[in-house]
C-alpha cells in the first residue's frame, strides 16, 4: 500500500519538474528572442508558470484524501492520545480533551458536550466512531 503511494507522489513530482522546466525554457525562449515577452504571451505565461508552481499541492492533497479515506476510524473511546493525533485535524490538546471526558455513547457528544468545537468535530467527524458496552 505504502509502496504503490511512494511511487505515485514520485512519479506526481516528476510530472511538477517537467511542467516547470518545460514552462521555463519556454519563457527563457521568448526573452531571449528580444529580451522580452510579448504582450500577448504574458498572461498565458503566467498561468502556467502558475500552474506548475501549484500543481505538487493539488496532487498532495489528492494523494492524502486516498490515504485518509483508506484509514479505519479511530474509537474515541479506546484510542491513545498517540493513535487520536493520527486523525487528520487533531491537535494534541483536542485529543487530550477527548481522552480526558471519555466515555461517550455517540461521537456527537464531543461538539455537543464542548468537549472539541464544531469546526473541528466537522474535520474530523468522519474519522471517528464511539464504540460503548452495553451493560
Amino acid at each position: 500500500m505504502h509502496e504503490s503511494s511512494g511511487k505515485a507522489a514520485l512519479h506526481e513530482c516528476d510530472v511538477h519538474a517537467i511542467l516547470a522546466q518545460a514552462a521555463g525554457v519556454a519563457l527563457s525562449r521568448l526573452w531571449a528572442q528580444n529580451g522580452a515577452v510579448p504582450k500577448s504571451l504574458r498572461l498565458p505565461m503566467l498561468a502556467a508558470l502558475l500552474a506548475a508552481l501549484c500543481l505538487p499541492a493539488v496532487l498532495q492533497s489528492h494523494v492524502m484524501a486516498r490515504t485518509v479515506a483508506k484509514s479505519a476510524p479511530v474509537d474515541i473511546n479506546t484510542a491513545s492520545l498517540d493513535e487520536l493525533l493520527k486523525v487528520p485535524g487533531m491537535t494534541r490538546v483536542w485529543a487530550a480533551r477527548i481522552v480526558r471526558y471519555r466515555p461517550y455513547r455517540t461521537k456527537l457528544e464531543l461538539e455537543d458536550h464542548g468537549i472539541v468545537s464544531e469546526e473541528v468535530y466537522e474535520r474530523i467527524k468522519n474519522h471517528v466512531i464511539a464504540h460503548h458496552d452495553e451493560k
